[in-house]
């Protein structure tokens, strides 16, 4: 792993401390480094979030590949995923409702609740549950070096901290109960290997953490947008 990714994977838990801080949440930030499946708890210990499918390698630099179970904690009404990423390419990440999303919207029946999210190559992709509909946004362009995705139950927010900043409200988005997310790969897997051989690279780092306030509180109109959210691209674009 080179000095910079290491900078950066550090800046990230630390930005991620700072937001936590700073919208008054008690959560813990769970960081992992994909170049090298270190893992890290900030400031504490607590946080719920689980490996279901540990890290692999696919061969490379920022190609680490796994499966996170999260579950949200009473008091949350947010959880925040902050990635960085290198020439991001195919499904580097994939955040679903189920665990059995894997990708291209629905997950073979196994719930009517599975909204995702999921990168492909620059793209990002979001689809509702079944109980919304289906797809209900892609963007071309913005899965580039950084960024940000904010969810609470029936909101979105996602930003890459150049100029793409998406928020939502809809009734098919996540249900805000358990969540799944699939790094440089889909949620579900088949014998131990991603649905579809859907992989993909370029994810390099992740910090998840949870907030007492939702999307709208933070992202809706007329409501500040947290300091890490503004600074964190600048800081990160520093170091590479």
């Amino acid at each position: 792993m080179t000095r910079a990714s290491t900078s950066v994977f550090f800046v990230l838990c630390a930005l991620a401390s700072v937001s936590i801080a700073l919208a008054g949440g008690p959560s813990n930030a769970y960081c992992v480094d994909l170049t090298t499946g270190k893992t890290s708890v900030l400031p504490g210990n607590t946080v719920d979030v689980k490996w279901t499918k540990k890290p692999t390698s696919n061969g490379g630099r920022c190609n680490l590949q796994g499966v996170l179970k999260i579950n949200p904690p009473s008091w949350a009404k947010s959880v925040s995923f902050h990635m960085a990423f290198e020439k991001s390419s195919k499904y580097s990440f994939n955040i679903g409702d189920s665990p059995t999303n894997n990708a291209w919207a629905g997950d073979s029946g196994t719930t009517h609740y599975d909204a995702e999210i999921h990168s492909y190559n620059n793209y990002l992709k979001v689809y509702r549950s079944d109980v919304g509909g289906s797809s209900l946004m892609t963007s071309t362009t913005s899965v580039k070096t950084a960024m940000l995705i904010r969810l609470s139950k029936m909101q979105m927010y996602a930003t890459n901290y150049e100029g793409f900043n998406y928020y939502k409200q809809d009734k098919g988005l996540f249900a805000f109960d358990t969540m799944y997310m699939g790094l440089n790969r889909v949620v579900h897997y088949i014998y131990g290997y991603p649905s579809g051989g859907r992989t993909g690279r370029g994810l390099c780092s992740v910090c998840i953490y949870f907030l007492k306030e939702t999307v709208r509180d933070l992202h809706g109109p007329f409501s500040p947008i947290p300091f890490p959210d503004k600074e964190i691209k600048r800081r990160l674009v520093a170091l590479q």
